[in-house]
């Protein structure tokens, strides 16, 4: 679950605020608890003339469990052109080419059918993938009981 919150400061700033954030990893950021919250604020950029030349950026994510400080993150989206007048911007990075293949990660070409499991996201799939493929047969440790003071 995500809590959000979102205001305008006059009409110049946009900000937004997300709590309770679901712990994860990413492929492209680092690892954060369920303590994870962020600030972001989005502030035109003008030119000297007072014409928009972009978009700043502007996140600051907090987690008490996963960082140590709070980290800062700026980044710029400059304009383009009016809405109809460039090509729209296809958001392809992420696209996935990497599938798990018994347990393991295969570059898959475009136009291949392979079976695929979609994992729990709100687990740990990583650590499901692990035992599935490579722990068969094995038994977890008893727990050591850390008040037996015999």
């Amino acid at each position: 679950m995500i809590s959000t919150w979102t205001g305008i400061y006059g009409r110049t700033r946009a900000t937004s605020a997300a709590t309770n954030i679901q712990g994860w990893f990413t492929h492209s950021s680092w690892e954060y608890s369920n303590k994870l919250q962020t600030i972001e604020i989005w502030t035109p950029r003008m030119s000297g003339r007072g014409v928009l030349i972009g978009l700043q950026q502007e996140t600051v994510f907090y987690d008490e469990e996963g960082l140590v400080d709070p980290i800062r993150s700026v980044r710029f989206f400059p304009r383009l052109g009016d809405f109809n007048a460039v090509a729209p911007n296809n958001l392809t990075a992420c696209n996935q080419n990497v599938f798990l293949v018994n347990g393991r990660g295969k570059p898959v070409p475009p136009g291949t059918v392979i079976p695929y499991k979609v994992e729990d996201p709100f687990g740990r799939p990583w650590a499901a993938v692990w035992e599935e493929y490579f722990e068969k047969g094995m038994q977890r440790p008893k727990a050591q009981e850390i008040f037996d003071f015999r």
